[in-house]
């Protein structure tokens, strides 16, 4: 079932493209069309309406430099966003789905994050997603949408067939014509037309005007009244007009029409579009009978015309239904084209070919994938040791294109072409303009050994490129007994704390002695590349990315602290940021790491953002406007006696009595407290994805809005003012504490 609607979702992103394209086509008609009146036959002016029905039954088209879909793209491109959206992260290991409220996801996602990358998103099995609550995965709007455009596509056709099944079965209940004189006359005019088609004559009641129904077994409608007062001529001329739809298969394309149209219901250009097809087809089939007809006949047809308009109307609408009168609105037309109709030449013709040919490459070819290139370097293969103690091998891919791309990454010991060993094939989406990394088990003979790894990108080349030479690289790697708790960003893998001892050591905070990082940016000496920082040496440029760093320290300090606590606020007053001099020191009282040694070299990137007049650091944990009320209060007082108050635990809530009591403090698993729904196994990761720990000012963007760092690790770009935290009431608050001024919308 899964299968089957991701099926119909995926198609409905199909649609959904192709339809827009065809609102276009038909606005390009419209304009072609006007252009060229007078140059074009009205047989030509129907036809071109053909594209319009070609570009919607073709859901996939060949793309070409010259389609004029290109300009639009371009135009699309103009307007994009240059911040992506936030994407939810599916986490799997060796391709199965991954509890998300477990540990093991937790690092993992920080490991997207050491790796460079927005998320790391590997291939949804079908066959795994039912195994995953409903609630836990969400349901996008696409799936949404898609549902609901099956359910309109469903009613709009079934109502369809109902009605062209009722008309159906009324008229055979009807009698066949036959006066001798009638059918005589028919025959006459099909011999004229050129039409061999075996044709029945039903008088009935069920039509207001001649008409003709059916495509398989066609009969031609009389309503009673035509039959009493028509002379033979009038009938011959009513004859002629629908023998033409019958020659021109126009039942077939009215059908066709309005299958498309039920597909694309929700299009109201398809619908505007199909009262032109219409108007264009009756021009079209007038035209076809005055080509048989001499000068004298012709005005004899017009006069037919005038006097169906006058006696009869059109008959209730029908899929399989054409008829003579089709809207009295097009009348003028119709009879302006009788009274100065010319045959077409052959420099006509030869035009009209050109035109529709030349009109056709350009509409129903699709743009150009703009160009995209996949790489890999050497330094972005690497290894590391879960905390089961299995092996991995892992791979950070870099997409260049504009859009986001599904990417196979095969491993190999040695080189493949000599003989090397295969060790496994992964698959992930990268992000347009970002990176992704690929982790899978690796069955590695021994730590201290030295293996040549090869990792080869798209191995089947599915993803055509600009460049394909930066898709397979060798790279000399090892594999150690354990990861260590410090070291280098390749020392670790690059893969954060993933794969840190599960057993801690008897640590506790203690605050460094030392002065360094008081009063802003400016103090704050960043430590050597020979320090160690998992960031070393890489610059973080974007505030999105620089945001998820520092998420990620915030987790590796709390794996390391007593109780899992975040780092504490500063002392200092108006200082809401971590107290980068919060030092880690065992139970024996040798000093461990300080805070700020977890960042390295990256004073352009996540250091540069911990400016109070950039951002502000949370520390607790705070869920709406009245949680921020509260601990601004309990925080005021806290700064008023710092000497004797700690503001590294929770705090009693200053508020009248009434949960919460108290105003608790960052650390791993304070989601607990927030959980309403225990049965819900996803419930944690959502309330994660719901505390904010840093938030950008809006003011830093024009026009106002700012990033926003939460728990998990993800961040969303909010506008000013807007939901928690990016609040009028939050921001403002939480300025007050910063001493800097409020934020005025107006």
């Amino acid at each position: 079932m899964t299968s089957a609607w991701g099926w119909v979702e995926e198609t409905f992103l199909r649609v959904l493209n192709v339809s827009w394209q065809a609102a276009l086509l038909v606005a390009l008609v419209v304009v072609v069309q006007r252009l060229l009146r007078g140059r074009i036959s009205a047989t030509v002016r129907h036809a071109m309406w053909g594209l319009v029905l070609v570009r919607l039954l073709l859901l996939w088209s060949v793309p070409a430099p010259f389609s004029v879909y290109n300009a639009v793209e371009e135009v699309t491109a103009l307007f994009t966003s240059s911040e992506q959206p936030a994407q939810s992260t599916l986490l799997y290991v060796d391709g199965k789905l991954a509890d998300s409220t477990s540990p093991d996801a937790a690092r993992a996602a920080q490991a997207a994050m050491a790796g460079g990358s927005s998320t790391t998103i590997t291939r949804v099995n079908s066959s795994d997603l039912p195994s995953m609550p409903l609630h836990s995965r969400g349901l996008s709007p696409w799936f949404v949408g898609a549902a609901i455009w099956l359910a309109g596509s469903t009613t709009m056709i079934a109502f369809m067939v109902a009605q062209g099944r009722t008309l159906a079965r009324r008229v055979t209940k009807q009698r066949l014509v036959v006066k001798p004189q009638v059918l005589e006359l028919l025959e006459d005019c099909k011999q004229r037309m050129g039409v061999n088609t075996w044709l029945a004559m039903v008088v009935t009641p069920c039509v207001e005007g001649p008409a003709l129904l059916g495509a398989i077994r066609p009969r031609l409608l009389l309503p009673p009244a035509l039959l009493e007062s028509a002379s033979s001529e009038h009938l011959r001329y009513v004859f002629l007009h629908e023998l033409a739809h019958l020659k021109r298969g126009d039942i077939l394309i009215g059908w066709l029409v309005n299958v498309l149209l039920a597909v694309h219901w929700f299009n109201p250009a398809l619908w505007w579009a199909r009262k032109r097809i219409t108007a264009d087809r009756e021009l079209a089939c007038d035209a076809h009978v005055l080509s048989v007809l001499n000068f004298e006949e012709r005005r004899g047809y017009g006069h037919a015309l005038l006097d169906q308009f006058q006696k009869f109307r059109p008959p209730a609408w029908s899929p399989g239904l054409a008829s003579v009168l089709e809207g009295k609105t097009n009348m003028e037309r119709r009879i302006a084209m009788v009274t100065q109709f010319s045959e077409t030449t052959r420099w006509s013709k030869a035009f009209a070919a050109c035109v529709l040919a030349l009109f056709g490459v350009l509409v129903l070819t699709d743009a150009q994938e703009p160009a995209t290139d996949i790489s890999i370097t050497p330094a972005d293969v690497f290894t590391f040791v879960a905390d089961n103690g299995g092996r991995m091998i892992a791979a950070t891919i870099t997409n260049s294109g504009p859009k986001d791309r599904e990417v196979a990454v095969t491993f190999y010991e040695g080189d493949p072409d000599a003989g090397g060993k295969k060790i496994n094939t992964g698959a992930l989406i990268v992000p347009a303009g970002g990176k992704a990394t690929e982790a899978i088990s690796w069955a590695a003979q021994s730590q201290s050994q030295k293996y040549t790894i090869v990792a080869v990108v798209d191995p089947e080349n599915a993803i055509q490129e600009s460049d394909e030479s930066n898709n397979r690289v060798t790279q000399e790697v090892s594999v150690a007994d354990r990861v260590p708790s410090t070291g280098s960003r390749r020392q670790m893998g690059g893969m954060g704390g993933i794969g840190a001892p599960s057993v801690k050591p008897s640590i506790s905070v203690v605050r460094s002695t030392t002065s360094a990082g008081v009063g802003g940016l400016g103090g704050l000496g960043a430590p050597s590349a020979a320090s160690g920082g998992l960031a070393a040496g890489r610059k973080t440029t974007s505030v999105s990315n620089a945001l998820k760093q520092l998420g990620l320290y915030f987790k590796m300090y709390a794996n390391e602290t007593p109780g899992e606590y975040y780092p504490p606020l500063r002392l200092e007053p108006a200082q809401l940021l971590p107290d980068l001099d919060a030092k880690i020191v065992s139970s024996n009282g040798a000093e461990g790491k300080l805070l700020r040694s977890y960042f390295g070299d990256d004073s352009e990137g996540a250091m540069a953002l911990l400016d109070v007049n950039r951002c502000v650091y949370l520390g607790f944990a705070l869920q709406s406007d009245e949680d921020v009320k509260a601990f601004a209060s309990a925080y005021t007082k806290a700064m008023e006696n710092v000497e004797g108050g700690d503001i590294d635990s929770d705090l009693p809530n200053p508020g009248p009595q009434g949960p919460p009591e108290k105003i608790r403090r960052l650390r791993e698993g304070i989601e607990r407290f927030f959980i309403t729904d225990i049965n819900n196994p996803a419930a944690g990761a959502i309330e994660q994805s719901q505390i904010p720990t840093v938030i950008e000012w809006p003011d830093q963007n024009k026009p106002f809005g700012g990033h926003v760092l939460y728990m998990d690790g993800h961040v969303e770009y909010l506008k000013y003012p807007d939901q928690f935290p990016m609040s009028e009431e939050t921001i403002n608050a939480l300025r007050g504490l910063a001493k800097l001024p409020p934020i005025k919308t107006r």
